[in-house]
């Protein structure tokens, strides 16, 4: 949250800009997280981001008593229109949550906040898994997504019900075995019915 070495004036005029309002709700349109929150650096320092309706609340109405939350009326993550939101404790969460469906989220698609479909993350691991293959900073501009986004799809912390099992299992082998080879060495692949593969590392 910003703090005194953050001048609340400075933040504003990097973080308004980022937010397209309507009739409805503001929706941030800078990185987000893979809840569908924005994310946003305070100082400057990327590893110092917090919660971009957090901030909307500071900017309008001040600081955030210690140990409360800001809770959206709207059940829009990325909204940071200041009447759609509200203080609240977790317990108040919990009930808004409860109140209104959310204890189970849908998943993937379903889920209309969903910024992927099953086929992208599908692609994100495939491509991922390949030598040589996009680093996570690519895919996150290929597929419009924040690099966080990619590292939870490949951690499998998000998306946990698009699996490939077999696929999955044998890139994580190959990986570790092609690791294993040093450097300038050739390893002959046989198998009944093919003709020999070699590579060389």
């Amino acid at each position: 949250m910003p703090n005194q070495s953050t001048p609340l004036t400075s933040l504003a005029e990097r973080f308004w800009p980022k937010v397209r309002k309507g009739a409805g709700c503001w929706e941030w349109q800078g990185a987000r997280d893979e809840n569908g929150y924005g994310r946003i650096a305070i100082d400057g320092r990327k590893r110092q981001k917090v919660r971009t309706h957090r901030v909307a609340w500071e900017l309008e109405h001040g600081p955030i008593p210690e140990g409360i939350g800001v809770l959206h009326h709207c059940d829009n993550p990325p909204c940071c229109r200041g009447d759609h939101l509200y203080l609240g404790t977790h317990a108040d969460n919990a009930r808004d949550r409860d109140a209104r469906g959310r204890r189970c989220p849908p998943r993937g698609v379903t889920n209309g906040r969903a910024q992927l479909a099953e086929a992208d993350v599908i692609a994100i691991r495939r491509l991922w898994g390949l030598p040589g293959g996009p680093s996570q900073h690519e895919l996150a501009r290929q597929y419009g997504v924040s690099r966080s986004a990619i590292c939870h799809i490949l951690r499998r912390t998000t998306w946990t019900h698009v699996a490939l099992p077999l696929l999955d299992a044998a890139l994580d082998a190959g990986r570790k075995f092609r690791d294993s080879i040093p450097a300038g060495t050739s390893v002959t692949f046989e198998s009944p019915g093919h003709e020999p593969v070699t590579l060389t590392k």
